[in-house]
């Protein structure tokens, strides 16, 4: 199990993340899947900078969409430390350090609804041209606007696989506050 999910109604209220990018340190991280006998990271150290972009690359089951699960908050770390800016990831930061994190998994969720409904996710304060903006940033507009009114299935029914990951890309890009993108595969599809 992860850190636990906090309600960040009452840690947030009046705060407001400025969205400016925000540096990542990853020290002496250690950590092993349950059962195993040996540590999928022992010892590792990470440093990103604001506004640094990196790649993680490795074969399968090297451990990218665990860490990136870690950085999250939603898996626990065995030991070492994960600071998001000034603040260290633990039980108590990490509702809002989530406020902070775009996060687009390996297999984004679609509800059924519209591609707004799924853009938005019912979060408050969203305008037609945020929406819009996030839309043409994902280049998923055009899709959009063809779909205007039309449901989407459970799971994305209704949209390829590229435009399932788009519509995650689009989720990130609305989000004006988050400081933090990790993106699992992002150029998958």
């Amino acid at each position: 199990t992860g850190l636990p999910i906090t309600d960040n109604s009452t840690q947030l209220q009046g705060v407001r993340w400025s969205g400016a990018p925000v540096e990542l340190t990853v020290e002496n991280l250690s950590f092993s899947h349950a059962g195993s006998h040996s540590p999928l990271f022992d010892g590792l150290n990470l440093e990103v900078r604001p506004g640094e972009h990196i790649a993680l690359l490795g074969p399968s089951g090297a451990g990218k969409s665990t860490l990136l699960a870690l950085i999250a908050g939603l898996a626990p770390v065995t030991t070492g430390t994960i600071r998001i800016g000034d603040t260290v990831l633990d039980a108590n930061t990490s509702g809002i350090l989530r406020a902070r994190i775009g996060w687009m998994g390996q297999t984004p969720h679609i509800f059924a609804g519209t591609i707004s409904d799924n853009l938005c996710l019912h979060r408050r304060g969203l305008t037609k041209d945020d929406i819009d903006d996030a839309l043409r940033v994902s280049s998923l507009h055009k899709v959009a606007n063809a779909q205007r009114h039309n449901y989407l299935g459970e799971g994305g029914c209704g949209l390829s696989g590229g435009e399932i990951r788009r519509l995650a890309l689009a989720r990130m890009a609305i989000d004006r506050d988050a400081g933090l993108i990790l993106a699992d595969e992002p150029t998958a599809h």
